[in-house]
């Protein structure tokens, strides 16, 4: 099998196979081993994380280094040891849930990015990812986005959500 191109449902047994769970165990034997054991730091980490009683103040504009760990396919990974990555808070639901968008300082020209500056170097929101976190996941607040671009970028996540006709 190829894993470079192997979708993540390839491990799994279709509804009335026969599991043959010494070819099942083979299988996760030979997935790539630097992988593997990323998902095994994450999940790690995860378990400190969810144990922890730290509380972070947070806001909508504010922007953060988010633990967003070792994820599925092409859903966008933390960087590091720390699985991190610099988030947007755009909605706040209350003190331990909000809605955000990962950051990229390699911001392209489509759709799904919102490009802005930001500490004086060009950003990209990745709104084809926007997700929702729990405020544990928050490691250290990089700034604010000024709110012109905040504005702008909700106008651009309600086109590109179309929810801005109700009609």
């Amino acid at each position: 099998m190829n894993f470079a191109r192997a979708s993540p449902f390839d491990f799994l047994p279709k509804i009335g196979d026969n599991i043959d769970y010494a070819r099942w165990k083979r299988r996760l034997k030979n997935a790539p081993t630097k992988t593997m054991n990323l998902f095994d730091d994450w999940n790690n980490l995860k378990k400190t994380l969810n144990n922890c009683n730290r509380k972070v103040f947070f806001k909508e504009r504010d922007i953060f280094y988010a633990q967003l760990g070792k994820n599925v396919g092409y859903e966008q990974d933390g960087k590091n040891s720390e699985f991190s990555r610099p988030v947007i808070v755009l909605r706040k639901f209350n003190n331990n849930i909000f809605l955000c968008a990962p950051l990229t300082t390699s911001p392209k020209d489509n759709k799904f990015y919102f490009n802005f500056i930001f500490n004086k170097k060009e950003n990209g929101a990745i709104l084809s990812q926007i997700r929702l976190l729990d405020s544990k996941r928050l490691v250290n607040k990089k700034g604010v986005i000024d709110k012109k671009d905040f504005s702008a970028l909700k106008r651009k996540i309600g086109k590109l959500l179309k929810l801005t006709d109700f009609s």
